[in-house]
């Protein structure tokens, strides 16, 4: 019984790799677990999470992946104004530090 997880698990991380589903450095949410990728390997995947915790997932247990950073990311801010603020400033601000993280490496 133990060898068909350990089978399982080391089919699912050799998926995992080869298709490239998702890599060290990714942040990803596995079932009810998100975190950055810090280390796959054949046989699990091991989360950071925004807690700190380092959750170790096997992966063969692994159905669904979301990949929130694959080639791709995005990050929502709210931002508050009192009624009195210049809002075209506001934006020319919000413009240029953009433009800089953009240039930024």
């Amino acid at each position: 019984m133990a060898s068909q997880g350990l089978l399982k698990d080391l089919i699912g991380g050799l998926l995992i790799l080869r298709e490239d589903q998702f890599a060290a450095g990714d942040v990803i949410i596995v079932g009810n677990h998100a975190g950055l990728v810090e280390k796959v390997s054949l046989r699990v995947t091991k989360l950071r999470s925004l807690d700190g915790e380092l959750i170790t997932i096997p992966n063969g247990s692994i159905d669904v992946v979301r990949n929130l950073s694959s080639n791709w990311s995005q990050v929502n801010y709210v931002i508050d104004l009192s009624y009195g603020v210049d809002v075209n400033l506001v934006l020319a601000i919000m413009d240029a530090v953009t433009q800089d993280m953009h240039k930024d490496p």
